[in-house]
């Protein structure tokens, strides 16, 4: 199927590629840039991002099936988290020792793709999952 961010109104227990989850499926988008921004930050700063770690592929135990259901807490833990790893990318957020700038030049030169659009859409459906209490589906 490949990587996707999958927003529902509720958790499903029914297979992910039922037609029946359409009526369930508010959003859907592309990832990438969300999956792999903690490896962007310093190691003893990652502690402060505990779901952008769960989230992770490489730091996660948490996936099965290469899936990640994230319940609507924890929607809004990760809509703050990035939230705030986004404002030391922007310089918003100064921390002595990490220059956001090169933070936010590697973490998006390391994307296939322009990410910079990704990351505003992204962004927006996570603040709307989060506010609307929606779960979150995670696909790798």
């Amino acid at each position: 199927m490949g990587q996707s961010l999958q927003v529902f109104r509720y958790r499903p227990f029914l297979p992910i590629g039922d037609q029946t989850l359409k009526k369930a499926l508010v959003a859907e988008t592309f990832p990438q840039p969300l999956l792999y921004a903690v490896q962007y930050l310093p190691q003893d700063l990652r502690s402060e991002f505990p779901t952008l770690i769960d989230v992770c592929p490489t730091t996660s135990d948490r996936y099965e099936d290469e899936m990640l259901w994230l319940s609507p807490d924890e929607v809004g833990s990760l809509q703050r988290e990035f939230g705030r790893f986004q404002q030391i990318c922007e310089r918003n957020e100064i921390i002595p020792g990490v220059d956001g700038a090169k933070v936010k030049q590697f973490w998006l030169s390391s994307q296939e793709h322009d990410a910079s659009s990704d990351v505003g859409s992204l962004s927006k459906i996570l603040r709307d999952a989060a506010l609307e209490g929606h779960w979150v589906c995670l696909q790798l």
